[in-house]
């Protein structure tokens, strides 16, 4: 198997990650919209300073790709979409968990239901992100071996 395909096995896995966690947004939206409102204020002010970390990690990624296609325009195209992709999809990630979360959600919960719900709505968030991407990157890699030996 080439390096690439492996590349573009992760890109797929993680596709799939981040499409699975839409199982578990409507749970979320619902207990957000079920909060007192100086929760949701609180819950809408870490919200907005981990989108912030997001979209860091993505200007981080934008730059990273601009070198590398300037230095890598000698390489087939779809080497370099797929290691543009990986870029887009991975600095984020790392940009996010890397970055210190002062402020936790859970702190500001009294009511330990409440702390409950959203804490099972993290477990499943956690265990589809890490479930579908073992499948994306798995049949990715399946379909790659089965197209290749063609």
């Amino acid at each position: 198997m080439k390096w690439i395909h492996i590349v573009s096995m992760i890109n797929i896995g993680i596709v799939c990650s981040y499409l699975s966690l839409l199982i578990c947004h409507r749970k979320m939206n619902d207990l957000q919209k079920s909060l007192p409102n100086d929760l949701q204020k609180v819950y809408q002010k870490i919200r907005q300073k981990r989108l912030f970390y997001y979209l860091s990690g993505l200007l981080i990624a934008f730059i990273i790709a601009l070198f590398y296609w300037k230095f890598n325009s000698h390489k087939p195209i779809y080497n370099r979409l797929s290691i543009t992709c990986f870029l887009f999809l991975v600095i984020p990630i790392f940009t996010y968990k890397l970055i210190p979360i002062k402020t936790y959600f859970l702190e500001y919960v009294q009511d330990e239901t409440v702390k409950h719900q959203w804490f099972r709505v993290y477990q499943c968030m956690k265990y589809n992100f890490t479930l579908f991407f073992l499948i994306g990157f798995i049949v990715s890699g399946i379909l790659f071996q089965l197209f290749d030996q063609r």
